[in-house]
């Protein structure tokens, strides 16, 4: 008796303790969707124009963050479901198979981006690459200039006229 009422305390206080996580969860989503609108008001009224990086780095920001939410609905749905259905008898909590398959239509879809990134960033090495080769012979050529004027100086002619 005593055991079970420890065990009922045990589970209260889990529960407690997730429906706390949850309602932190909640205020999170809130304040997120908050600074999204925050945002869609502020770029529909000024336009303000954003390099290509900072819209990189928010779109990789924004894959890893949808990829990491998307994971805890799975988990937060498999044990709603688990729940209802009574504790399964070989005792496993993992996602069903639709969220398997949903994580793997998820990891398709990152190892598409990450490839697209991957290109691009390539992309943008080898133009680098080139602009650094365009200066690097710029340079030499401005060096060959400056050594050229320095031995061979050339002699203007002594002008001492007045206007």
């Amino acid at each position: 008796m005593i055991k079970r009422l420890k065990l009922l305390e045990q589970e209260k206080d889990f529960l407690l303790q997730g429906l706390d996580v949850v309602e932190r969860a909640r205020n999170w989503y809130l304040q997120q969707i908050s600074n999204v609108n925050d945002k869609l008001d502020r770029v529909s009224k000024w336009d303000i124009p954003h390099s290509e990086y900072s819209m990189d780095a928010q779109h990789e920001r924004l894959n890893f963050q949808m990829t990491r939410i998307s994971e805890v609905n799975q988990h937060l749905n498999a044990l709603m479901e688990t729940s209802e259905k009574g504790f399964p008898i070989h005792m496993n909590l993992a996602v069903h198979q639709r969220s398997i398959y949903s994580a793997q239509k998820t990891a398709t879809q990152t190892i598409q981006r990450l490839k697209n990134q991957n290109h691009a960033l390539t992309e943008e090495i080898a133009k680098k690459s080139e602009l650094i080769t365009q200066l690097e012979t710029e340079k030499s050529a401005l060096i060959r200039e400056l050594f050229h004027a320095r031995t061979y100086p050339k002699k203007e002619p002594n002008d001492t006229t007045l206007w």
